[in-house]
């Protein structure tokens, strides 16, 4: 009996979990982050910040990442374990390549049991 409950809860679990796809065109946007003085910043889908990504736990995110900057780019989420696809942690020619300008490359991050805040950035030079 009690196996046939710890089945049914994985199968539930399983049936729960959601796959979260975002495309994100990264380029450059315009703006006043103080407030004052307008720069040329880094952004998603022409937005500097961009919007909240939300997952719970057993999710896997997918984020389609098309470079329209002039310079390679790559991403990396803090505090998202990637155990066995370290080559989504994105330093550059640290465990992936960045992506060239206007190539694309798909992350598949699972979030497995993990809870929490995590924080996505650039993760190529100092692209924050």
């Amino acid at each position: 009996m009690f196996c046939h409950f710890i089945a049914f809860a994985a199968i539930v679990f399983n049936s729960l979990a959601a796959r979260v796809e975002l495309d994100w065109d990264v380029g450059y946007v315009f703006g006043a982050r103080d407030g004052y003085t307008f720069k040329r910043g880094i952004g998603v889908n022409g937005d500097s910040p961009f919007p909240p990504v939300h997952v719970t736990q057993g999710d896997t995110l997918v984020i389609n990442v098309r470079n329209s900057l002039d310079v390679p780019t790559s991403i990396h989420v803090h505090g998202l374990f990637n155990n066995g696809t370290n080559y989504y942690d994105g330093p550059d020619m640290v465990t992936q390549c960045g992506i060239p300008p206007g190539e694309s490359f798909t992350y598949v991050l699972e979030t497995g049991d993990q809870s929490g805040t995590f924080w996505i950035h650039g993760h190529t030079r100092h692209q924050e």
